[in-house]
This record gives structure tokens, C-alpha cells and sequence, in this order.
């Protein structure tokens, strides 16, 4: 269960921060989102 909850906080702060850059992209009509992500 740890593991899980762990997986959910690293998937969960990644969209989160996706969201706070969107509406400056969007304003800017300009932008790139890369994300990368790794289960070790």
C-alpha cells in the first residue's frame, strides 16, 4: 500500500504542476510539455 500511495503522490504532483504552467501556454498560444517518469 505504501508503494501505491507513493505512485499516486508522484502522479498527482506531476499533474499538478502540468496545470500550473497550462494557462501561460494557452495564453501564449505556445508551449511544450514533456514529461518523464520512471518506477524504480
Amino acid at each position: 500500500m505504501k508503494g501505491r500511495n507513493r505512485s499516486n503522490l508522484n502522479i498527482l504532483a506531476l499533474t499538478d504542476l502540468t496545470y500550473q504552467f497550462l494557462p501561460a501556454m494557452v495564453e501564449r498560444r505556445s508551449g511544450q510539455i514533456v514529461n518523464v517518469a520512471s518506477i524504480a
